[in-house]
């Protein structure tokens, strides 16, 4: 977007480490929802009531 709106300006994107960067809980839960492991982006108990969660629908 930022090339379309000004085509003659350069956009660097630079990451924040992951202490300090965000993560949404529709990202979370998008990931659980396919069994991957988000157990580096929450508390353990959080993680394992997704992945008990996600994989409970998946049997249904």
């Amino acid at each position: 977007m930022n090339k379309k709106l000004a085509p003659d300006v350069e956009t660097i994107f630079l990451m924040a480490s992951q202490e300090n960067s965000y993560i949404s809980s529709t990202i979370v839960k998008e990931v659980t929802r396919h069994g991957r492991d988000v157990g580096n982006h929450v508390p353990e108990v959080v993680n394992k009531a997704l992945l008990k969660k996600y994989s409970e629908k998946k049997i249904q």
